[in-house]
């Protein structure tokens, strides 16, 4: 009985976060048409004024808010969060004069696969941020993705700057412990998705930062078969 108990709590405890977190994506929805209507005639008037980087900005702005507000189904096919990296990474290169480059490299069978929605955006975000954007050359993200019997694994991996092994336990300490509350710029968004990760598909899943200073860094998304992942869990 006390064990049983022990899971209606954990049942209970991951559903009250679901809501939390869904409640938090609905204020982030706030009248979000103003938003579009507003970014729209911005657009059009950059482009009467020649400013045509703005314009493109503005225009790819808008498709990546539309597509993170909606919120009706948080799962999504993996080619339409590919794309939505694709504008993402499009928006960062009119910023960055072109410096970063995104390799795709997904194994056929993942193709038609469902997902919860942006899980890969905070990691490409992080991964220009704190690791290629202070780089000299050319910044390489490359995303693979492979289907094995043990489950689904994808991972980030960028060519930047990497990060020291002691501050690279701290992370992924801050990330995986669901009790520590932390506000650090390198960790919030990770421990955001290894949450919603685990919230979605069990505690066995999630994510975990691999790193060599100086040279690379690699985040491994660990997520159940293809079979688990259509069966979500709440």
């Amino acid at each position: 009985q006390l064990k049983e108990k022990e899971v209606e709590l954990k049942l209970l405890q991951a559903q009250i976060r679901k809501r939390e977190i869904e409640l938090n994506a609905l204020q982030a929805q706030i009248n979000p048409h103003f938003i579009y209507n507003t970014l729209e005639s911005l657009r059009r008037m950059a482009d009467l004024n020649g400013d045509h980087d703005t314009s493109k900005m503005m225009l790819i702005l808008g498709k990546l808010l539309r597509y993170t507000v909606q919120i009706g189904n948080q799962t999504v096919n993996i080619q339409d969060e590919m794309e939505y990296l694709q504008n993402y990474l499009t928006l960062q290169n009119l910023r960055f004069k072109n410096k970063f480059e995104m390799v795709i490299d997904l194994a056929p069978e993942l193709n038609e696969l469902k997902i919860i929605k942006l899980i890969f955006q905070p990691l490409i975000e992080n991964s220009i941020y704190h690791g290629l954007e202070s780089k000299p050359g050319l910044g390489v993200i490359r995303i693979t993705g492979r289907q094995y019997e043990s489950g689904t694994y994808f991972e980030v991996a960028d060519n930047g700057v990497g990060i020291e092994p002691a501050q690279l336990e701290r992370i992924n300490r801050r990330i995986s412990d669901s009790n520590l509350t932390d506000n650090h710029s390198k960790s919030i968004g990770l421990k955001n998705v290894n949450e919603r990760i685990k919230l979605y598909y069990g505690e066995d899943y999630g994510i975990k930062i691999f790193s060599e200073f100086g040279q690379d860094t690699v985040v491994r998304i660990e997520l159940p078969d293809i079979t688990g992942m259509n069966e979500i869990v709440i």
